[in-house]
Parts: structure tokens; C-alpha cells; sequence
């Protein structure tokens, strides 16, 4: 039996969601919060967004929050969008959320909703972890390949080595893939990336440690 430990309390199942910019994402990001966790996890599906990208992500984040915590058993919402080119996180975000990175958006608009939702009782609060990939991630799934992408590469200019275009180009031999071609590499280097975590955390320690440090904390009572 798996324990989830919250609130001094504790539930049978783990239930998670994962979401992210494409269902290919999605799946990849299990593998790796499967990875992290070293556990079985019940996973359940999102709501169907009408689009896809950071801009839909956004906008459907309460709605998607309120269908879990009033129409389903999850307890925990794992969040990964692109950095694209804004801001990346860092510690003085915590004191002073910035408003063009991600992550603070995305913070500020899960915490916002979560304080309107009503408690439901014997049931935990939904949790919303959040990892950002920088600049895409694609780079996550190239880790330990070339281009060699890392968050230090792209702050120090990675652009002139590597953009979004090159990172697809490289993940999946060509800048406009198929959803099929992307669920299977994705899957595939998730897989590879599960084996070696360490990787993704030296390389990108920002938005894959934020995203491995949500998860972990879930199991503090």
C-alpha cells in the first residue's frame, strides 16, 4: 500500500495530474515524477484544454483546479511550462514575485484560486507544484546530448548556440514534429532521463529542482 503523508494524515493513493503545454509533455513528465517519487502513482487525466501553449495553460489553470478539486480525488497538480525567453526563477522571487517569470505567474495564479475553493471534508487541499524548462523543454529531454542545453548555457547566451527551433530540430529530427513523432521521443528520453535524474539536476536546477522539491515536500506530514 503507498502512503501520502499530509496534514498529519494519510490516504491510500497517490493521485496526481500532470499538465502541461501538449499531452506529449504530459506524458513525459509522469515518467519523470515517477522517477523522482520512486513510487506508484494513480494518475488521472486533465481537462481537455480548448488550445495549447503557455498563453491556454494560463487561462484554463483555475478552471482546471476547480474541475479536479470539486469533480475528482486528485491531491496534487503538477504544473511544467516553456520559459520561452522570460524571466527564470530564482530565490529573491519568494520575497518579490516577478511579474514576467513563469513561475511566479503561475504560483500567484494557483494560490489565488486555491484560497476561493471550499474545503471539502476528510480530503486534503489540492497542491500545485510547478517546474519550468528552460527555454523549452526540449532541452530537458536533450540533457546530456547536443546541443548540451542547460539553464547556465541559456542565461549566458545560449541563444547563439541554440534556440526553441534547434532544440525541436534535435529532439526530433525536424522543428515541426507530429504529435505521435513528439509522444515518442519525449517518452523516450524521459525514460532515459529517469535513470540518471542527477543529470537534470545539475543542468537545470532552477525549474527542474523547483519542480523535484514541490514533489518531495509532498510527502512532509
Amino acid at each position: 500500500m503507498v502512503y501520502w503523508r499530509l496534514g498529519r494524515r494519510a490516504y491510500d493513493r497517490v493521485r496526481l495530474v500532470a499538465l502541461s503545454e501538449s499531452p506529449a509533455d504530459e506524458a513525459a513528465i509522469r515518467i519523470l515524477i515517477e522517477a523522482i517519487r520512486g513510487a506508484a502513482i494513480e494518475w488521472i487525466e486533465p481537462p481537455q484544454f480548448r488550445s495549447r501553449g503557455w498563453p491556454a495553460l494560463l487561462r484554463e489553470l483555475p478552471i482546471v483546479m476547480r474541475a479536479l478539486h470539486y469533480g475528482s480525488e486528485a491531491t496534487g497538480l503538477i504544473v511544467v511550462a516553456d520559459s520561452n525567453d522570460s524571466v527564470l526563477h530564482d530565490g529573491r522571487h519568494d520575497a518579490e514575485p516577478h511579474d514576467d517569470c513563469r513561475a511566479c505567474v503561475l504560483r500567484r495564479t494557483a494560490d489565488g484560486e486555491s484560497v476561493r475553493l471550499t474545503p471539502i471534508a476528510a480530503r486534503p487541499r489540492l497542491r500545485v507544484v510547478i517546474g519550468i524548462a528552460t527555454p523549452a523543454i526540449e532541452a530537458w529531454y536533450l540533457c546530456g546530448q547536443k546541443p548540451h542545453p542547460s539553464e547556465h548555457a541559456w542565461t549566458a547566451g545560449g541563444t547563439r548556440s541554440y534556440d526553441k527551433r534547434t532544440l525541436k530540430q534535435a529532439a526530433y529530427g525536424t522543428d515541426r514534429p507530429s504529435l505521435p513523432l513528439v509522444l515518442d521521443h519525449a517518452t523516450a528520453d524521459a525514460r532515459r532521463l529517469a535513470r540518471n535524474l542527477q543529470s537534470l539536476r545539475e543542468m537545470f536546477p532552477r525549474g527542474f529542482g523547483m519542480l523535484e522539491a514541490g514533489i518531495r515536500a509532498m510527502e512532509e506530514p
